[in-house]
């Protein structure tokens, strides 16, 4: 029915009844179609109720089946709002730790960057992919350097090579105190390692060094005079030597005392003239009653005279062993001059200097002049010789007395 009831106009006959009661009748029908103010019936819905976007103003409640929806959406409304605030935090929270993830893991990047995606400093243990390397990196602040996460190409070759060895290291690990006692002799390790060669020899030779174990106290004992040892390594000719004379060391072992003896005078005995021949650092000195002879028959005698001559007039002797057979040579004003009385079967007088011989100069070569006799005789031979000041010459005389 519509809200509008259809009223008759009654132009005529006021009196009239039947319309009056018709619209009586349409006002209450229509009457019957709203919704009253304070409730009286029927006041309930028979159809949708369409507010065309207009509100329901104050209402305290609106029950729907037995349910307040007013009272449920305010609930609604309020934990509505709770939940906003709680992802606001969220929210912030969530902001805070994608920053915090933005500041450790920086992204892609083409090389190692020195500050975070903020223009912060680097934090310790930041990651970044390395698109050149393809490679993750972190970051150590301690040294201030980006390390791969991963191994190299070559790394791995040798991480490869590692885990070929798996048995040895194993091996290893089970002596790894010996491994440490080792490391504490490294230098010595790397001693050893330069003489691999002559170690590869000993090991051929272990027998050897079996019975070098067996001996080891008579090594030490050599080990304490290696000094010893040393000195016979450089004369070890000798020392072969020596081994073929071994019972003259057992005697020289017998008379030990003597030895020592001569050990505690060798300072002297090194300080003398060697009979098989030497070589004199300093003047030897004769007496005036010591000769020097020559020759087993004493043919040729050097001495001094006792009796004292002129500085400018040194003589010098030489004799056959007997007074008749004397040489003199007498130095005058730098000639020199020489005499000599003596019996000779064959002589020969040598110069190597040029020398005046009986008036005949003779060469710088060597050149022997001889003065024969039939029988034995008794002559003198005068023989000059013109010295040069500052030169030196000599004389020889060779022949049998």
């Amino acid at each position: 029915m519509a809200k509008k009831p259809t009223i008759t106009s009654i132009t005529s006959g006021y009196a009239s009844t039947n319309t009056l009661n018709d619209n009586f009748e349409a006002l209450r029908d229509a009457f019957d179609n709203t919704l009253s103010l304070d409730g009286s019936t029927p006041n309930s819905m028979t159809s949708d109720l369409n507010l065309n976007n207009n509100d329901i103003l104050n209402a305290s409640r609106i029950l729907v089946g037995g349910v307040d929806y007013i009272a449920t959406a305010l609930s609604y409304k309020n934990d509505a709002e709770t939940a906003k605030t709680a992802a606001e935090t969220a929210q912030a929270a969530a902001e805070l730790v994608y920053d915090n993830f933005d500041d450790r893991y920086l992204g892609s990047k083409a090389s190692d960057p020195t500050l975070d995606n903020d223009g912060n400093a680097l934090l310790d243990g930041a990651l970044y992919y390395d698109t050149i390397n393809t490679v993750m990196k972190f970051y150590d602040t301690s040294t201030s350097t980006w390390y791969r996460t991963t191994p190299t190409t070559s790394d791995q070759a040798n991480i490869d090579i590692v885990a070929g060895n798996t048995t040895n290291i194993n091996t290893v690990a089970g002596i790894s105190s010996d491994v440490t006692t080792v490391a504490g002799i490294s230098s010595d390790v790397t001693t050893v390692a330069a003489d691999g060669t002559d170690i590869g020899t000993v090991a051929t030779s272990i027998s050897n060094v079996n019975t070098t174990a067996t001996n080891i106290s008579n090594i030490n004992t050599v080990a304490g005079i290696s000094s010893d040892v040393t000195a016979v390594a450089g004369v070890s000719v000798a020392t072969t030597t020596v081994a073929g004379v071994a019972s003259n060391v057992t005697t020289v072992a017998d008379n030990i005392a003597d030895v020592t003896t001569v050990a505690s005078n060798i300072g002297s005995i090194t300080t003398k003239v060697s009979k098989s021949g030497d070589t004199m650092t300093g003047n030897l000195l004769f007496d005036d009653t010591s000769k020097v002879l020559l020759g087993t028959r004493s043919n040729l005698q050097i001495y001094h005279s006792a009796t004292a001559i002129a500085a400018s007039n040194i003589k010098l002797y030489f004799t056959n062993g007997s007074s008749s057979g004397t040489m003199e040579i007498t130095d005058t004003d730098h000639t020199i001059s020489v005499s000599d009385t003596v019996r000779v079967d064959s002589p020969e007088i040598l110069n190597s200097t040029p020398v005046t011989v009986a008036g005949v100069v003779l060469s710088s070569l060597q050149q022997d002049l001889t003065v024969s006799a039939t029988t034995a005789t008794t002559f003198t031979v005068p023989i000059t010789y013109a010295s040069v000041s500052g030169s030196d010459g000599f004389l020889e005389q060779a022949g049998t007395y």
